[in-house]
């Protein structure tokens, strides 16, 4: 998905300030990922994953279902992998009924989600793994599910 539209889709999502159509739940999900886009693109200077996140934001911009991250799409450990999959799918449980419920907590905790897995891919941001999944946690719990 990251060659999607590279920077063009890093523009687009950037001239994005209030999302119009969708959801409630995909308009969340554009401003959560544009948010992310604009971090890894302004702060991080992270363009792989800036595009890839822009992407997804645009999708969501306009009503497309985006879906969170696939662990096996991502250099993990094993040990990580397994994490990633029994979050993701307490994730997308959560996502059924959250998206209708409360689609401000749930878009947070996808966004969360594909931070926490894309810095933990990378390693060696520690505070930034710990933010992401902290993020993710606490978005999560809103919906009412746990994670350790």
């Amino acid at each position: 998905m990251a060659g999607c539209g590279g920077a063009y889709d890093i523009k687009s999502l950037r001239e994005i300030d209030t999302p119009s159509a969708g959801t409630p739940f995909t308009q969340a999900l554009t401003r959560e990922y544009r948010s992310l886009t604009l971090y890894k693109a302004d702060y991080r200077n992270d363009w792989p994953n800036a595009y890839l996140f822009a992407a997804k934001g645009m999708a969501a911009s306009r009503g497309e279902d985006v879906l969170p991250e696939d662990p096996d799409d991502w250099r993990l450990s094993q040990s990580h992998r397994a994490e990633f999959h029994q979050d993701r799918e307490k994730l997308i449980a959560a996502l059924a009924t959250g998206r209708t419920e409360q689609p401000k907590a749930a878009a947070k905790a996808q966004a969360a989600f594909d931070c926490w897995i894309e810095q933990q891919e990378q390693g060696w941001q520690l505070a930034d793994i710990a933010t992401c999944h902290a993020e993710f946690a606490t978005a999560l719990a809103e919906l009412g599910t746990r994670v350790p």
